[in-house]
């Protein structure tokens, strides 16, 4: 009987030191990491030479009205996440060329919502949401009176209506800790606690990223 080996994939941590990295794959087995670009710079000779990995180069932009995207150059070196920080950001996100990822987080829950997933299946262009997992476990740890309840209610209504309209969406750790980042299989028994299926969780995890990585590529 034909194995089938699962990609382990986490495309967004936020290390920002060697250390860090290393740390964390001294620990961990995993096939694709997602690193700040300056991180990746500054290790991946090191780590890349050593270990059967491919890392990707990453950023985070906060998008307002003001400057909505990073430059086009920008946006080709390095893989961008979005962080929309009001309403109006986050639907002028979803009309724009390039390739970058929208930004699903605890403080941009309830802006990533139907509406917006609507809007993503009407662009010419295959627009992905990323969920950072870490904002969410950070509600856990926080003082702040937030329904954690409630707020994983919305990721998982986002998702399950992403997923139906046929919007790719990509989950992430994005944690800036080693001990606080989720490998795949962890976030994978997540969704699970979801309710998400096996074939839904292998599309977040495995198959939308790796789409997403050639279309960046490919741009």
């Amino acid at each position: 009987m034909l194995k089938v080996v699962l990609l382990k994939a986490d495309l967004l941590t936020l290390f920002t030191s060697c250390k860090h990295l290393e740390i964390y794959l001294q620990n961990l087995s995993i096939d694709i990491l997602g690193v700040p670009s300056d991180t990746f710079d500054s290790c991946m000779d090191r780590i890349e030479n050593s270990q059967n990995l491919m890392m990707v180069p990453r950023a985070v932009f906060e998008s307002t009205q003001h400057r909505l995207l990073p430059r086009s150059r920008d946006l080709r070196a390095k893989l961008y996440t979005c962080i929309p920080r009001d309403l109006s950001t986050a639907r002028s996100l979803a009309k724009l060329s390039g390739v970058y990822t929208i930004a699903l987080r605890s403080d941009t829950v309830q802006m990533v919502d139907s509406t917006e997933i609507n809007l993503l299946t009407q662009v010419r262009e295959r627009k992905f949401i990323e969920v950072h997992i870490h904002s969410f476990l950070e509600l856990l740890r926080s003082d702040k009176k937030v329904s954690t309840e409630r707020m994983f209610y919305f990721l998982g209504e986002s998702i399950e209506y992403a997923l139906r309209r046929d919007v790719p969406v990509v989950v992430s750790s994005a944690s800036p800790v080693p001990s606080q980042v989720l490998h795949p299989q962890q976030i994978d028994a997540l969704l699970f606690s979801l309710g998400f299926t096996k074939r839904e969780r292998r599309m977040m995890l495995e198959v939308y990223p790796l789409e997403l990585l050639s279309i960046w590529r490919e741009w």
